[in-house]
């Protein structure tokens, strides 16, 4: 708030003066230069106590890392708001799922430099233990829920061959679902092998170096006859 408790009883002027400071810094990965992607890197945000919210502008795909913006005073949760779609071009050195990073109260103008922090993970994704096996409609993907952060998905899994993954990410816990494919499950006579119906997999997970994380989706086979008041269902002239 600027002024507070103004009592308005008649026509009249009322000056605001709206103070600012202006914070600039360079973004880096693990201390070094923020490297080149073949998309967008993904911006810098800044979330006030009071509730507002603002984003720098984009870091570009080339080139040093760097913003300026200017703000009220107060205090700010700083994050990265990534890229998303920076993981479905393949392998990555940017993270490309947003996260806070620090919180900080900003009084006046100065510099505050921005160091994130990367972790690859990798893993083969399984069925009940075994290879998934083909299926008719792609087989859905994973998706990687960072506990007080935001998400990201892997390469959707296509239709054959074995599955992998291969993630940029954030140290900290994560969840892992399963976002399947409802098509698998879609059509006349359609029997799936692998599970048509999104869910979670592995919760609470510490990821907080690069390494493995195989996941392994279990599944049930549900069939049965549908009748009506215990008789075969009549024939329709529309399904």
């Amino acid at each position: 708030a600027l002024r507070r408790d103004i009592v308005l009883t008649a026509d009249g002027a009322v000056d605001l003066d709206v103070s600012a400071v202006r914070v600039a810094g360079a973004v880096t990965l693990d201390g070094a230069a923020l490297p080149p992607e073949a998309l967008d890197r993904g911006a810098i945000s800044f979330t006030a106590a009071t509730g507002g919210s603002v984003s720098t502008g984009a870091l570009g795909s080339s080139g040093p890392a760097a913003y300026r913006i200017t703000l009220l005073p107060g205090t700010y949760a700083v994050g990265f708001d990534a890229n998303e779609l920076l993981c479905a071009t393949g392998t990555t050195a940017v993270p490309c799922i947003g996260a806070p990073l620090t919180s900080i109260v900003l009084g006046v103008d100065g510099a505050l430099d921005v160091d994130l922090h990367a972790i690859r993970v990798s893993g083969r994704v399984t069925a009940m233990g075994t290879t998934v096996r083909d299926e008719s409609a792609d087989r859905g993907r994973l998706r990687f829920v960072l506990d007080g952060g935001g998400s990201v998905t892997t390469r959707a899994f296509g239709t054959t061959g074995e599955v992998a993954y291969e993630l940029t990410l954030i140290p900290g816990t994560y969840d892992v679902l399963l976002e399947a494919s409802a098509a698998l499950c879609a059509g006349p006579g359609a029997s799936p092998s692998f599970p048509c119906v999104s869910g979670p997999l592995i919760r609470a997970v510490r990821l907080a170096t690069s390494g493995a994380l195989d996941v392994d989706v279990p599944y049930v086979h549900v069939a049965g006859r549908v009748t009506i008041a215990g008789a075969a269902m009549p024939a329709e002239r529309a399904d």
